[in-house]
């Protein structure tokens, strides 16, 4: 209802400038004509570009809830979800080798949202205010690390998305997120600068638990 009645509003303000120009030019001279010509055709433009910029918005709004309402609407990455809040709460909560394998989803999400992001369909700043908890809370976990992490290989996709993220986080003055379990620790995965700059270990190999 809203857009139809913005919509209206723009139709409605061409419609009056289109008038304006008729009786500029029956009423005066051919200089005012131009002008008055020139301002129709920049006003013109200055209500495209709004309007894009406004469906633009409204879009990459939707994009983000479509996001958010997947994960939430799926069954597997809301258990684990579950366990990983329990777990922030309290550490004495076990994870067993089924929880491990019932990851699956929860990797998969986040890889799909890092190939959002290496496509430029959303932006890092888009979705960190939203998605940060939830992913740092999945990868800066001891259970999420023994049980996927840990195959390195398989989940570089996450490792990279993990460095992109903290490097963002980084730049922008925001601390990593459950830093206690951070990613960080594993130097066969990561390499970490002295100002903090993160970024995938290139002789990444598969590391093992004792």
């Amino acid at each position: 209802m809203k857009n139809n009645r913005h919509t209206f509003q723009i139709i409605a303000s061409v419609v009056i400038l289109v008038v304006l120009i008729y009786f500029s030019q029956t009423y005066f001279g051919d200089e005012i004509s131009e002008i008055i010509t020139i301002l129709t055709a920049i006003a013109g433009v200055i209500a495209i570009l709004y309007q894009l910029r406004k469906d633009y918005t409204i879009t990459k709004a939707g994009f983000i809830y479509s996001l958010n309402d997947t994960f939430s609407n799926n069954s597997e990455i809301v258990y684990i979800y579950k366990l990983l809040k329990e777990y922030r709460d309290k550490e004495s909560i076990v994870f067993t080798e089924d929880d491990g394998r019932r990851m699956g989803d929860y990797i998969m999400y986040f890889e799909i949202m890092g190939y959002l992001l290496d496509e430029d369909m959303v932006t890092i700043q888009m979705v960190d205010k939203i998605f940060s908890n939830k992913f740092f809370l999945f990868v800066n976990n001891p259970y999420t690390q023994k049980y996927q992490l840990k195959y390195s290989r398989i989940n570089k996709p996450i490792l990279e998305l993990y460095c992109t993220w903290s490097n963002y986080r980084l730049k922008t003055g925001q601390k990593e997120l459950y830093h206690n379990h951070s990613l960080t620790k594993f130097e066969s995965y990561i390499n970490k600068d002295d100002n903090g700059h993160v970024e995938l270990n290139p002789d990444m190999m598969d590391v093992g638990y004792d």
